[in-house]
C-alpha cells in the first residue's frame, strides 16, 4: 500500500472515532498519533455536561477545532501536525460525540450543541481564538461566531453545515426520502456512508476497518438521537450571516455529495470578509481525506490575519 493510502487509511481510524476495548492495536495507535502530534486529552465540566477535547500547548494564539456529525476530536490529528507549533490547539468532543457525556435525556438541539461548546471554549481559553469547523462543526462554529464576535481572531469552514445550497445535494434528496446514509446501522450502511462522504474511499484493512464499522454501528442509536434532536428545527445561517466581520476561509470539495459545493455561493454571498477554495477530486470529509493539503490553506489563511496585519 503506498504512502498516501496508507495514510488515508490511518486517518480513517482518527475519522470513525473507533474506540471498542478489544481492539488493543487501534488505542495503541491512535496513542502513538496523539504522541507524534504532541496531544494530551483533558476534560471540561460546563453546565452538567463534561466536554472531552483534545490540547497541543503553546505560548500562541489558540486555534480551537469542532469536527462535524458523528465524528470526533482525533479526527483532526494529521491536520493539526502540520499546524505550526507556536499555535496552541484545541479540539473539542461535540456534545454527545466522541469521549464527551451521552445523555439519553438530554435534547441535543442546536443551541444547547452551541451553548456547551460556547462554554467549554471559555474555559479552555480567556483570549480570542481562531474558530475552525467542518460540516456540523462548521455550523456550530459559525453560530459560536455570530455570538462571539469580539472573542473570535477568524474563522475557517470546511464544508459547513447550515444553508441551502441552489443545487440539492445527493444527500438532501436521500433525506427527503427518508433514508439518512450518515448513520450507519450495519455493515452495508458503513459501506454506503464511505461511499457518500468519501470522494475516493479507500481500502479499509484489518484492524482499522473492523474498529471502525464497529464504532459507527454500536454509535448509531445515539447518533440517530442527536440527528433527531437537530433535525428537522435547525435554524439556517442566512441572516446570521452578514454580521460576521471577521476573516473567512470558505473550503469546500467540489465532489461533495453531501452538502452541495453550490453552497459557497450562499456564503460568498452573505459574508463580508470570505476566501473561498473549491478543491477538485475531493468528497464531504474534506479534513480527513486531504488532511496535509486542508492544513496548507488553513496555515496560510492564519499567516495572512495574524495579529498586526490586515
Amino acid at each position: 500500500m503506498s504512502k498516501t493510502r496508507y495514510g488515508i487509511v490511518i486517518c480513517l481510524l482518527l475519522f470513525g472515532g473507533c474506540r471498542p476495548a478489544s481492539d488493543g492495536l487501534t488505542d495503541t495507535g491512535r496513542v502513538l498519533l496523539r504522541g507524534l502530534a504532541g496531544a494530551k486529552l483533558g476534560v471540561v465540566a460546563v453546565q452538567d455536561a463534561n466536554i472531552a477535547y483534545m490540547e497541543r500547548n503553546a505560548v500562541g494564539p489558540t486555534v480551537v477545532l469542532l469536527h462535524g456529525f458523528a465524528s470526533e476530536k482525533d479526527s483532526w490529528l494529521r491536520f493539526l501536525r502540520k499546524i505550526p507549533k507556536d499555535y496552541r490547539i484545541v479540539a473539542l468532543d461535540l456534545p454527545g460525540h466522541g469521549s464527551s457525556s451521552r445523555d439519553a435525556d438530554r435534547v441535543y438541539d442546536m443551541d444547547t450543541m452551541v451553548e456547551l461548546v460556547e462554554s467549554a471554549i471559555h474555559a479552555l481559553t480567556e483570549e480570542p481564538a481562531h474558530i475552525v469547523g467542518t460540516s456540523l462543526g462548521g455550523m456550530i462554529a459559525t453560530l459560536y461566531t455570530s455570538r462571539n464576535l469580539e472573542r473570535v481572531r477568524t474563522l475557517a469552514l470546511y464544508a459547513p453545515a447550515g444553508v441551502y445550497p441552489p443545487h440539492p445535494s445527493e444527500f438532501q434528496l436521500l433525506l427527503d426520502q427518508g433514508e439518512n446514509p450518515l448513520i450507519a446501522y450495519s455493515r452495508q450502511d458503513f459501506d454506503r456512508l464511505m461511499d457518500i462522504v468519501f470522494f475516493d474511499p479507500p481500502p479499509l484493512v484489518w484492524p482499522i476497518g473492523a474498529a471502525i464499522r464497529h464504532y459507527a454501528i454500536e454509535r448509531a442509536p445515539f447518533h440517530q438521537k442527536i440527528w433527531n434532536d437537530i433535525w428537522p428545527d435547525h435554524p439556517t445561517l442566512d441572516e446570521l450571516l452578514p454580521g460576521i466581520a471577521v476573516p473567512v476561509l470558505l473550503v469546500w470539495g467540489k465532489n461533495d455529495r453531501v452538502l452541495d459545493v453550490s453552497s459557497t455561493e450562499v456564503f460568498a454571498r452573505l459574508l463580508p470578509r470570505v476566501e473561498t477554495v473549491v478543491v477538485d477530486r475531493l468528497g464531504h470529509a474534506t479534513v480527513n481525506e486531504k488532511p496535509a493539503e486542508m492544513a496548507r490553506l488553513q496555515r496560510d489563511f492564519l499567516q495572512r490575519h495574524a495579529a498586526g496585519s490586515n
